[in-house]
């Protein structure tokens, strides 16, 4: 094996992205140096040498390369969220209706309320003689006289 490999070849051997690679070796994180233009890699790099921001690759969870099982079960998580939170959605609508069918109801009662007040002060500003002689004018049939 070489002893300097290119940035493709060791984020192919280790599993990362080029851009990782290459932002490593500029960091000075990795056994690396510029030929031109571009950077060669030191063949004996491994991945207990990477790090992500100061954590060892391997204990930050992060896949170390196209990780289909690593995807589908952040994939599963993720779907899990968001059926709970479906659920909290429909349950706070559902709270939502209740809450404007209760409205309504008491809307209901205090209009009923303030009619019925209305008419029990239109029937108080009528002089107590007119409603004493319009009780004694009455028939028995309910008619007037």
């Amino acid at each position: 094996m070489a002893e300097w490999i290119t940035v493709k070849e060791a984020a192919e051997q280790l599993n990362v992205s080029d851009r990782y690679i290459r932002n490593m070796a500029a960091k000075g994180k990795l056994k690396a140096k510029r030929a031109g233009n571009k950077w060669m890699i030191h063949s004996s790099l491994t991945e207990q040498e990477l790090e992500y921001n100061g954590i060892p690759l391997e204990q930050t969870g992060i896949p170390t390369g196209p990780s289909i099982a690593w995807l589908q079960k952040r994939v599963e998580e993720l779907e899990k969220v968001v059926s709970e939170l479906q659920s909290e959605l429909a349950m706070a609508r559902r709270d939502i209706s209740e809450a404007s069918q209760r409205h309504d109801t008491i809307v209901m009662q205090l209009t009923r309320q303030l009619e019925q007040s209305q008419r029990m002060l239109a029937a108080h500003q009528e002089p107590w003689y007119q409603r004493w002689f319009r009780r004694e004018r009455k028939t028995e049939g309910g008619e007037h006289v």
